[in-house]
């Protein structure tokens, strides 16, 4: 009773006018070292005239010190997770590259007929190391035009990453880790690939065109793209019935490509109708690895590791949109996408004869806002999603003796809601509304002797969720704006033991801009969940209908974060701003065991509550900088962030999750350093000289396991690297 009763007070506080919608203020950090597009091109004083070229050139040259035992090119380090770092066997690894281009030529009326950006700073161009081979990294491609009647787009990267080592913890439970891969092996993953597209107004072409087109005002699409995705990957899995662990080294070759297109029309601009279709097709070149190539006798020889099938997905989607007069919009659609395997099986699969593996997917939704008086309007929206798992279930891997847990062959959703808003003077809004929200799965439970019956399958047929809330969006005064939300979701049904049967949420904005001649910017946000979910039971009897203990599970979390950026220019020539962020989530559960596996419920299956399990996580981040013009020609950038993780799982005094919550641990403190130095020689030509610390201090314990030859090193590392780079830009030429 209390939580409606906090919240009917805590909706009529909102519904009170004294705020405005938010909108969090979006603010850059500086980025010596970019990884992204160019920036964008060199200012123009004038107005270009037809054919004017504008470009500009920053080539580099980076010189990095890496932490040992980091500084070798045979191993992975921490930071090439994020992105690969070449040339690291050198003393000091050098990297020769490009950190941005960008070309623009104009046509008339200041119209861009050509754009480009390029963006390649880590260019291994045979400097140094001994990855000269793989130059080129950490690429991106822009490419726009634009001409009568047609508009194209072109993207292009080729991104590198590497993964690190991980070992499962044997030690507590008494395993062996049976490691197969080399010592030397590098888990890396390369992705090299682009995306096009093509628009199309034809009345644009010709005076011809135009009179044909003139009825519907088509735009034509036409897009593609196609991605290689190469590299290795380490495997980890566990081995019945020998009860150890194996390791090893796997290839990753897969070719995924796309094509598609559309066309959008606006018959005499009464309603606008846009039609799609796409086809992705994805293929994984290697081989299925089976158990029974490992040299290991085992039950399941033919069981395949890490396959991925080969596949083709197919989709399509209709939309249209029209205005009724002035008082209502109205808006509707349908999609519907199939997804079949093809090709390729895998050893189990071509044995029991398996030749359909289909999924449909189909959707449905119409939104609409009407105003019914003068600063009354209603709004609302209904969505309908079904999902059909059409898999050939006539083969021995779903016959009575093999499947054991429930397979769900369809599922449908139905989400709606409704809002009443009031628009107040000056652009205030109040709004009270209802999000409904059912879903239905059709379950078919195994019949043979090993299953798992209806009342210990942890999945139930319905989920049926119903949503309150109300929002503010008002405007106190002049500079501040305040926007909030507050909610109440009560499930009538849970499919899931995880589903939130009684959830409250909130989230508040405020942003507030302070002396307009001289600007500071603040905002905040706050936002929180705390809910619960005590439905699910598992029960202690045999048979599908069994009527012994009940033992009952609970699941309750709750989510906290909070947000305040500031950014402030005190004089002309600096420029400051710094965010604080904080974010917090906790997952709390009982932990139910059973003498016997759930599928042995003929043997005299009994649960027991066997503790209490938690899950904590909290992070901080926190960025700071400035940016300062020194004199006419020098300007310096600074910027310093920092990250705090914690994360833990924990168990309430049960020895059986002591194995798991041994290795469960985050205590990580990540700091990044970035200062930038610039001049400015004449026009045209600027140098620039930048600097860039990175420190990671993790206090997680590294645990090693038992029969790998490879020994996990501290993930504690830093790097500092140093950049020297030239700006060119088309004013050099200018007479």
């Amino acid at each position: 009773m209390i939580r409606p009763i906090l919240l009917a007070g805590v909706l009529l506080a909102l519904l009170a006018p004294r705020g405005a919608a938010a909108r969090e203020t979006a603010m850059a950090t500086v980025e010596p070292f970019p990884r992204t597009a160019a920036p964008p091109p060199p200012p123009v004083s004038v107005a270009p005239a037809d054919g004017q070229l504008f470009w500009s050139l920053t080539p580099l040259v980076q010189f990095g010190v890496i932490d040992s035992p980091e500084s070798d090119d045979d191993v992975a380090g921490y930071f090439d997770q994020y992105g690969f770092l070449p040339n690291k066997g050198r003393t000091a690894p050098v990297e020769l590259g490009l950190r941005d281009g960008a070309l623009d030529l104009f046509g008339a009326q200041e119209t861009p007929l050509l754009q480009l950006r390029l963006a390649s700073p880590d260019a291994n161009l045979g400097v140094s190391g001994s990855q000269v081979d793989d130059p080129f990294f950490n690429q991106r491609l822009l490419a726009l035009t634009r001409l009568d009647g047609l508009a194209a787009e072109l993207r292009y990267r080729r991104i590198r990453t590497e993964q690190l080592r991980r070992f499962p913890n044997t030690a507590g439970a008494g395993l062996v880790f049976n490691d197969l891969s080399g010592r030397s092996d590098r888990f890396y993953r390369d992705r090299t690939g682009f995306t096009g597209s093509v628009r199309l107004r034809p009345e644009l072409f010709s005076a011809a065109a135009t009179a044909a087109t003139e009825l519907f005002a088509p735009v034509i699409e036409l897009r593609g793209g196609y991605e290689a995705r190469d590299g290795d990957q380490q495997r980890r899995f566990h081995r019945n019935p020998s009860n150890t662990w194996l390791g090893l080294s796997q290839d990753r070759e897969r070719e995924v490509a796309r094509v598609g297109g559309g066309v959008v029309l606006a018959p005499r601009r009464l309603f606008t109708l846009a039609l799609d279709v796409d086809h992705e097709r994805l293929r994984y070149d290697d081989d299925a690895l089976v158990d029974g190539a490992l040299g290991f006798a085992a039950p399941d020889d033919t069981r395949a590791i890490g396959f991925v099938p080969d596949s083709d997905r197919l989709s399509a989607s209709a939309r249209v949109s029209t205005r009724l007069g002035d008082r209502a919009v109205v808006e509707g659609g349908v999609q519907w996408s199939h997804l079949e395997q093809v090709d390729d099986r895998t050893p189990e699969q071509r044995a029991a004869g398996l030749d359909d593996v289909e999924v449909d997917v189909l959707s449905t939704q119409g939104a609409f806002d009407v105003q019914v008086v003068p600063g009354w309007s209603v709004n609302g929206f209904v969505k309908y999603e079904r999902r059909e798992n059409d898999t050939d279930r006539d083969t021995a891997l779903f016959n009575a003796d093999t499947q054991i847990v429930p397979f769900v062959e369809e599922w449908e959703r139905v989400r709606a809601g409704a809002e009443l808003e009031h628009r107040l003077a000056r652009g205030n809004r109040v709004a009270l509304g209802l999000r409904y929200d059912d879903i239905s799965r059709d379950l078919d439970f195994a019949t043979g002797a090993l299953r798992i019956f209806p009342n210990n399958a942890l999945i139930e047929r319905d989920t049926e969720i119903l949503t309150v809330y109300g929002r503010t969006a008002l405007r106190p005064r002049r500079g501040l704006r305040v926007s909030a939300e507050l909610g109440y979701r009560d499930a009538f049904d849970t499919g899931y033991a995880t589903e939130l049967d009684d959830n409250v949420y909130g989230e508040l904005r405020v942003s507030q801009l302070l002396h307009p001649e001289r600007p500071i910017a603040l905002s905040a946000y706050l936002r929180g969940s705390s809910g619960e979910n005590r439905e699910f039971r598992m029960v202690d009897a045999q048979g599908e209908q069994p009527s012994g203990r009940s033992v009952k599970r609970s699941y309750e979390r709750w989510t906290l974060a909070w947000g305040l950026t500031a950014s402030h220019s005190p004089v002309d020539r600096l420029q400051l701003y710094a965010s604080l962020f904080y974010g917090r989530d906790h997952h709390d559960a009982s932990i139910d065991l059973s003498n016997f596996q759930r599928y042995f419920q003929n043997q005299g299956l009994v649960f027991a509550r066997d503790g209490h399990s938690r899950f904590r996580n909290q992070q901080w981040n926190f960025v700071v900088g400035g940016r300062a013009k020194l004199d006419e020609q020098s300007d310096a950038r600074v910027a310093y962030t920092f990250t705090r993780a914690d994360g833990d799982y924990r168990d309430a005094g049960s020895p059986s999750a002591e194995r798991i919550q041994d290795s469960h641990d985050i205590d990580a403190s990540i700091h990044g350093l970035d200062l930038e130095v610039g001049r400015r020689l004449r026009s045209g030509l600027r140098v620039h000289l930048g600097y860039r610390l990175q420190l990671v201090d993790d206090d997680a314990p590294v645990r090693e396991s038992l029969g790998s030859a490879v020994r996990p090193f501290d993930r504690s590392t830093h790097q500092h690297r140093v950049m020297v780079g030239v700006t060119l830009t088309s004013e050099l030429l200018q007479p």
